[in-house]
């Protein structure tokens, strides 16, 4: 039976943080709870006389329990409880937890590397490859490739093996997710991911065990590669659960293998073991419910995280044991360093203790000089993540993080299309927000927690987004399965493991000769050979504001040089683009080589102007990257000029839009906005001329327009200086329709975060120009997930568009076992937005850029959603054109699970294998 105990209510409230109290009050204990090496003689006091009674088999202590005489001996794990009684009759009670390492040490350990010379390889071992069928189900059927989050059957051996797949595409340190043996199940998910730690000091058995993953280490090592662990200090797995109302304190039933972690004091995860003392002055664990709304940094330090049972971090006995936690995989395996798990949820200030007097000060003794930890907190706020690597005062505590606020900007200016001028605002903040060493922040495009970016965007800004990891300073990160173009989050790498939901591979997917593959090679490869990527200044020189486009930046490392400077330049939108006279303040006539890789029919060769300028024409979704060489060009007189007369002072909402300019000498002119060079409108022009440029299909915002006499070749175009042009066309209403409320298909999860998000009560349809505005009324909209792309969670919209008369398409909707309503009859673009992804694609599957974007008003419950144009063709009219709207939700980049019964996170009434993925919907709606 489930076991129910309603707690106090300063328990839910406090979250059981140690208490100020006199010394003299409680007993106290010589020596400090933590991890030993040896045997050990615990003393214990008490001031004013009281008689004093322990146990060490987890009971209560009593009058009945041994008496305290002397110091009590310990030499294998022990959870000393103790009870002083006093004088007057009452009873005071502490404990404090003894861990014992006897392990044999290794007797000799790797230097630390240069981190910043480094590339990092992230790889799920469940995922990598499995070099042992026999470890893969342990008896308790978690093992099923039908399911992500369910065991597959990687490990030590594995990944071993595929050594030599990683050094070949050029990563030079593996981060593997953590080892520790697992809870494998909470009853609904599986815990392949490692992170649902049950024993700290402990191999996971579906992964070997020590011996196997020092054998992997050591190969890791032989080959020239570092070892970078996973690592938990805020939670153990979820075992119980806190109901917020009630207090209720309650066991997962369907926990496997157990219902409490193996290790003390973990094991003990009940609450009514502990007296009112001991679990407000020394407990292990926050015994507080799940965050509620992330957005409230007072609940992020001690309230679980996902139901996860959470750490009491302040309590000094548990600091001490996790500080011997991690001291022991230094000792028994030899790695180099540790990514720290969820730091957010974890006081910056533990770290101090943690981070540089606990692990970095113990690894230097072995001669690791830099053993490496970075953290993640997965924050959209610099200020607030440069904490946890170093207090106001300079504390030092993590030597980096995961750098997500720049992942976000990336994801956004990659993958959504948004203005990439996102880049330049968070890489402007980097050496100011207060970051220990930002050269040390881990860049990233992909992670496990995350839909792969191959999945809302094209392949070739995918490969733009790596390519811009790869040539800023920073330890750039790559995700396992990239290399191989994989587009599920968590697939494995070898036949019969997880490929998706249902399906197991049929192949393994190490091949070196993938595109993907070699590309990863070639970018590699380019940094490591040119180090002016790792250790350059970089100063950006060109950014769009207002839209997708050009972005561009120069590295020069030390005093510079021929090799010492170079010179990167992006296209993110899928229109060519040209840059004129970008400052770069290189040295006139420099020269620049272009280095593979590089995308698209780029310049070969560009030198700097006679002012240090550089003008690059770059083809749609392209990117180049040029290093100085040493000689320089003289520079060509130009012989005309053009200007732009026209000013624009007000802003504009007509379709088009007459501009005015002079010319030196008559020739043949054009004129181009933002950059989309290929779209020009060429014409003759004498001294005078006049043109037109036409706003319909250009988004509200400011816009730049350039004029430029047509020379034999880009490089002898001669180009105008830019005027700024504020487009603002109103929106208009076109359509609107209204549903009934409380009408959805299924039954929500039982959380209580859900509150019928997915419910929609009506929809109104506006167009600016051909940019449509979708005003969504919801029952109810929240965003206590914290979500990163749009303000909105819980929800997943699917909007369905039909072109007005034309021919084509397809019926069915992708991933939702259901066809458009048949007054639609097919569709030939899907948005899809949720709170941390948004993308379009085509009815052929092609991702395309920018992708539709999402405002919310919550007072008013109401999802905006705007489609640009530039995202469906740049179509001339909307007329006739079909909508179909309907709702679901997204768990970790999938659709939320589906069954009869439903669950905790699992929608209930259905089968996901079979039912429309349907909450609810619209009528087909027409403009």
């Amino acid at each position: 039976m489930k076991r129910i105990l309603v707690l106090p209510l300063f328990l839910i409230m406090f979250g059981c943080a140690t208490m100020n109290r006199e010394a003299s009050e409680f007993p106290e204990f010589s020596l400090a709870g933590g991890v030993y090496r040896e045997a050990i003689d615990v003393s214990v006091s008490s001031e004013r006389g009281d008689r004093v009674f322990y146990t060490l088999d987890g009971s209560t202590p009593t009058p009945e329990s041994t008496e305290y005489e002397g110091p009590v001996h310990l030499d294998s794990p022990s959870l000393l409880r103790v009870m002083a009684l006093k004088k007057d009759g009452t009873m005071k009670y502490a404990m404090s937890m003894y861990d014992f390492d006897r392990d044999p040490d290794l007797e000799a350990h790797l230097p630390s590397p240069v981190w910043t010379d480094q590339i990092i390889y992230f790889a799920l071992l469940d995922r990598m490859n499995n070099g042992d069928p026999g470890n893969d189900d342990q008896g308790y059927g978690e093992a099923n490739v039908s399911e992500e989050t369910w065991y597959s059957g990687g490990d030590f051996k594995g990944l071993e093996e595929k050594l030599d797949y990683i050094k070949n595409l050029g990563a030079t340190a593996v981060w593997i997710t953590p080892p520790v043996k697992n809870q494998w199940s909470e009853g609904n998910f599986g815990g392949s991911h490692g992170y649902w730690a049950s024993d700290f000091m402990a191999v996971d058995p579906h992964y070997g065990d020590l011996e196997a993953y020092r054998s992997f280490v050591k190969a890791a090592h032989d080959k020239g590669i570092y070892v970078i662990q996973d690592i938990v200090v805020n939670h153990t797995g979820d075992y119980f659960n806190i109901d917020r109302k009630t207090g209720q304190w309650s066991l997962k039933e369907k926990s496997e293998p157990a219902a409490s972690p193996d290790q003390l004091p973990w094991s003990l995860n009940d609450p009514s073991v502990f007296t009112e003392d001991e679990l407000k002055n020394n407990s292990f664990y926050h015994w507080t419910p799940a965050i509620s709304d992330f957005n409230d940094r007072s609940q992020l330090f001690t309230y679980q995280l996902s139901n996860l049972d959470d750490i009491n971090t302040t309590n000094p006995d548990v600091r001490n044991l996790l500080t011997g936690y991690y001291r022991y995989w230094l000792d028994k395996v030899d790695v180099d360093g540790y990514r720290v798990d969820t730091v957010k949820y974890v006081e910056p200030e533990f770290f101090e203790d943690f981070a540089e007097d606990g692990i970095r000060t113990y690894a230097r003794k072995m001669g690791k000089e830099d053993f490496i930890l970075f953290g993640e907190s997965w924050d959209g706020d610099g200020k607030f993540n440069a904490s946890y690597t170093q207090g106001k005062n300079g504390e030092k505590r993590l030597d980096s993080l995961i750098y997500f606020t720049l992942n976000f900007a990336i994801r956004n200016v990659f993958g959504n299309g948004n203005p990439t001028s996102e880049l330049t605002e968070v890489l402007s903040k980097r050496y100011e927000t207060g970051y220990q060493d930002p050269k040390k922040l881990v860049t990233f495009v992909d992670n496990h927690d995350m839909e792969r970016l191959i999945n809302s965007t094209t392949p070739e800004l995918v490969k733009e987004a790596y390519a811009f990891i790869m040539t800023i300073p920073g330890i750039p990160q790559l995700y396992y399965g990239s290399e191989q173009g994989m587009t599920e989050r968590r697939g494995a790498m070898f036949a019969g493991g997880f490929e998706t939901a249902g399906k197991a591979n049929n192949r393994d997917l190490f091949d070196e000769n993938n595109t993907w593959y070699k590309y990863f090679q070639e970018l590699t490869e380019l940094r490591k050979q040119n180090s002016v990527f790792r250790n350059g200044k970089m100063t950006i020189v060109k950014d769009n504001s207002g839209s997708n486009g050009l972005f561009a930046y120069k590295l020069i490392e030390g005093e510079g040089g021929s090799g010492r400077e170079a010179f990167v330049i992006f296209n993110t939108s899928a229109e060519g683009k040209v840059s004129i006279d970008m400052d770069t303040q290189f040295e006139p006539g420099t020269t620049f080589r272009l280095l593979d890789p590089f995308q698209g029919d780029v310049q070969k060769n560009i030198t700097a102007g006679e002012s240090g300028q550089l003008t690059v024409l770059m083809p749609g979704q392209s990117f180049a990257v040029y290093l100085k060489e040493g000689e320089t060009r003289e520079m060509n007189t130009q012989n005309n000029s053009i200007a732009i007369t026209s000013r624009f002072e007000t802003e504009m909402s007509d379709p088009e839009v007459k501009v005015e300019g002079t010319i030196d000498k008559p020739a043949t002119v054009g004129l181009f906005v933002d950059g989309n060079y290929y779209s020009s409108k060429l014409f003759s022009a004498g001294e005078t001329w006049s043109g037109e440029i036409e706003l319909t299909s250009l988004m509200n915002g400011e816009h730049e327009i350039v004029s430029f006499i047509k020379g034999d070749d880009i490089d002898e175009n001669i180009y105008s200086a830019p005027v700024s042009i504020i487009v603002k066309k109103p929106f208009i209403l076109r359509t609107s329709v209204s549903d009934p409320s409380g009408d959805e298909n299924y039954r929500m999860p039982t959380n209580e975060s859900f509150v019928h998000q997915q419910d929609i009560l009506g929809a109104e349809v506006y167009t600016s120009g051909t940019d449509i505005r979708i005003d969504l009324e919801m029952a109810k909209t929240t965003d206590v997930w914290s979500p990163t792309i749009n303000d909105f969670d819980h929800v997943l919209l699917n909007i369905f568009l039909k072109k007005g008369d034309e021919t084509g398409g397809i019926e069915e909707l992708p991933g939702l076992n259901a066809s458009v309503p048949a007054s639609m009859g097919s569709w030939d673009f899907h948005a899809a937005l949720a709170g941390w992804a948004s993308g379009i694609s085509d009815s052929s599957g092609k991702a395309l850029s920018p992708s539709p974007y999402g405002e919310v008003n919550h007072e008013k419950n109401v999802i905006s959603v705007f489609i640009p144009s530039s995202s469906i063709g740049n179509p001339r009219s909307l007329d006739g054109w079909k909508i179909y709207i309907s709702t679901w939700d997204e768990d970790s980049g999938n659709p939320r699970k589906l069954t009869p019964d439903g669950a905790e996170w699992v929608f209930g009434g259905g089968d996901s294998t079979t039912d429309p993925l349907i909450m609810d919907d619209l009528e087909v709606l027409e403009l």
